[in-house]
């Protein structure tokens, strides 16, 4: 005569949670030996974040614990495979860490400072059960970043440098800040009272793709120094009348619309 292999539901000692089923084979005689921690009662199936607990009022050292008739299955909460999210501050939490002094491991119901749902982005606060967008605190931040980005364009459209005419044909000068500091040091040379008749400064600029130190008269690096204190002052200003339409945006699309154009240098 052969006897049907049987299921029955290993726990956790210590939280007395299912952890998995396991097969059990007949011995000779019919008889089946369970291996400790195991129920003879059938784990119930549950949902997402549920698990069975095995609920008794027997030792686990009663030789009548587990089976049938002894106890039953409660299904509890369990987060232990989830990600959690602090609802103070939107950080994954991990079971176990402390927040202000209290702790949870994932089992049972989920405390009220832990959520399920990621924090959208920092502008977002949990507020009855959800995460709610601050739109106010949201704009002030994508103008702040707004007005650094247009100061960013700025300054390259500085650095890029400018064309004077100074030496008679167009040529390009540079910008960067030692660039700058080099041409008011030169135009200031320039204007020293008694400068020797023929008196010249070499200063780096570039035609046709050929850069080269050349020579140029006080008149000529007087020049030069205007045409680039008018391309520093015009960007200035352009960046000032974009930064304020920035500040003075009422919401993310207007905001959206202002960007950094060069500007017209006609003007200045």
């Amino acid at each position: 005569m052969s006897f049907e292999p049987i299921l029955v539901s290993r726990i956790d000692p210590q939280t007395m949670l299912f952890v998995y089923n396991e097969t059990v084979q007949a011995q000779p005689d019919g008889e089946y030996q369970v291996p400790g921690n195991c129920i003879l009662v059938l784990a119930p199936e549950v949902g997402e974040n549920e698990c069975p607990k095995w609920i008794t009022d027997l030792k686990k050292m009663d030789l009548r614990f587990g089976h049938p008739g002894t106890g039953s299955w409660e299904v509890v909460q369990d987060y232990r495979q989830a990600e959690l999210y602090r609802t103070d501050n939107g950080d994954k939490y991990e079971l176990g860490s402390d927040v202000d002094s209290v702790s949870y491991d994932g089992i049972g119901e989920l405390p009220a400072w832990l959520t399920l749902e990621a924090r959208p982005s920092r502008f977002h606060h949990y507020i009855d059960g959800a995460w709610v967008l601050d739109d106010q605190e949201e704009l002030e931040a994508l103008i702040n970043d707004k007005v650094t980005e247009l100061s960013i364009a700025c300054q390259a459209r500085i650095y890029a440098g400018f064309e004077s005419s100074a030496l008679g044909q167009e040529h390009h000068y540079p910008a960067m800040d030692k660039d700058q500091q080099n041409l008011t040091a030169s135009v200031l040379d320039s204007t020293v009272p008694g400068l020797p008749e023929g008196w010249a400064t070499p200063f780096w600029c570039e035609i046709g793709g050929e850069w080269a130190f050349r020579l140029h008269t006080a008149e000529q690096i007087q020049a030069v120094g205007r045409a680039g204190k008018a391309v520093i002052l015009a960007c200035m200003a352009q960046n000032s009348v974009l930064a304020n339409a920035a500040r003075n945006a009422k919401n993310k699309a207007v905001l959206a619309d202002i960007s950094w154009s060069d500007p017209d240098l006609e003007q200045f």
